[in-house]
Parts: C-alpha cells; structure tokens; sequence
C-alpha cells in the first residue's frame, strides 16, 4: 500500500466499493482531476458525480458486496482466482452480507465455489470476529442517552448526534427496537451522519436509505450520500441538529405518500 502514490503515475484507476468522493476524503478530488482512465465497481445506488467522472461505472445494487461483482468479473473471463483472492473475496462478501443474512443464492454459489479454492468456513468467520473497544461502547451507550423517538406513519424513527461512531450507533439504535435510525455529527470539521433501518421498514414502507433520503440530504448539505436500502452514509457540510431535522421532514414526506 503506497500512501504517497502518485495518480498521473498510472494509466488507468480502479475504485471499488465507492458511491461518492468524499469516501475518498483527500484522495476525492485527486481522483476527479486526474486525466487518465477511471473505472468504479460498486453495488451502491450509483451517484451522479461517481458516473461523470467514470470511463466505466459498473454497479449492481442486487449484489450484497463489490467483492461478489469482482469474483463475477473472475468466472466470466474463466479466471480462477489465487489462494489469497479467493479468502479476501470471501471475506468481503461476507461481511457485506452481513454474515449472509443478506446473501442471495448466487451469493451462496459464490461462496462455495470460494470455499473450494481456499480455507474453511469456520476459518473465514473467525477472521471476521471484531471485539469493539470501549470508545465504541461509549460512543454507542451517548447516541442512546441523547437519542429522540419520532412516531412517523406507525414507525419509531430514533435520531441522535454523536461525532464519532456514527455507523456503529445507528446499528445500536436498530437493535433498541427503531425502525429507523439516523445519528449524525461533526468530526474534523466536516458533517457526518449513518442512516439504518431493519429489514421490515423497508419490506413494507419501500424506502431506499441510500436513493431516497441520503442522496438528496447530501445534495441539502454541500455534500454527498449513497448507500443501500437498509444502511447508507453521508458526507458534507452543516449543523448536525439542523441536518436531522431536514432528515426527518423528508422521511415523513417519503412515508407519507405510501
């Protein structure tokens, strides 16, 4: 991994598992600048500034990870991919997939055909075990003392701020029994926020996290959101107590065309 690496040094750029540049942080406007070949492999809803920039933009929003689009890329070139590939690709979908709660049969297919070339499956998820470390916990235990419930439409809407673990406390709020849960915050001087919502919410009510409520809020807040139905991220600009505000307007205005 090369830190300092040089872009124009190269003739052609691939970024997988990237819906916006501002997941690239420093690296974004680099990678929007630089006059050379980009290609972006994603299973994001795809966003417009990813799509101009690109020479191509392969997504596909049905695979649960970019690492079941790359091992697709492997079988239809008829590649079989190295020891070491195949236990990374493993891992990616995996955890993408949430431990395969979210796998699909070619998800399945993927894995054991994988499992195939390299490791067993006992092994892989013991590499996926990640004991969280107090700052977490805490993190978690504050988005939980400062959270507010909304009732929307029949649904528990929990919304707090925190400017750190954003994406950790939304899953805790999940698991409190939200329907949904959007935390948002200020860290290093830029607006962050993670959206979740249980599987049910979006069975029934039909709302894309990523498409219908982080993409226009990053559009509201001078920067940039996408994600997947049930989990999605944002990036930008603005007052975190503002930006939930607007965050819940909109998601009110979602449920209630339904």
């Amino acid at each position: 991994v090369l830190d300092d690496a040089s872009i124009d040094d190269y003739e052609l750029l691939l970024v997988c598992d990237t819906a916006t540049l501002r997941q690239l942080e420093a690296w974004g406007d680099m990678v929007s600048s630089a006059e050379i070949s980009k290609i972006f492999i994603d299973h994001h809803s795809p966003h417009p500034e990813v799509s101009k920039i690109s020479s191509l933009h392969l997504v596909d929003e049905g695979a649960s990870s970019t690492c079941e689009i790359v091992y697709a890329i492997y079988k239809k070139y008829g590649i079989t991919p190295s020891s070491t590939t195949a236990r990374t690709l493993m891992l990616g979908i995996l955890f993408d997939s949430k431990h395969l709660r979210l796998a699909t049969p070619r998800t399945i297919q993927y894995i054991s055909e994988l499992l195939q070339i390299d490791g067993s499956m006992e092994e892989i998820f013991g590499l996926l075990v990640i004991k969280r470390g107090r700052p977490e916990n805490i993190a978690r235990l504050k988005a939980a003392q400062r959270m507010s419930l909304h009732m929307v439409g029949g649904w528990t809407i929990a919304t707090s701020q925190l400017s750190s673990y954003q994406s950790s406390a939304a899953r805790a709020l999940i698991g409190l029994g939200g329907d949904v849960a959007i935390v948002a915050g200020r860290s290093k001087k830029a607006l962050k926020a993670s959206f979740r919502s249980s599987e049910g919410f979006h069975d029934e009510s039909h709302v894309h996290l990523g498409r219908d409520l982080a993409m226009p809020l990053g559009e509201m807040f001078s920067g940039a959101g996408s994600g997947h139905p049930t989990a999605a991220g944002f990036n930008g600009e603005g007052d975190p107590k503002e930006f939930l505000k607007e965050a819940l307007v909109l998601l009110t205005e979602l449920l209630e065309k339904e």
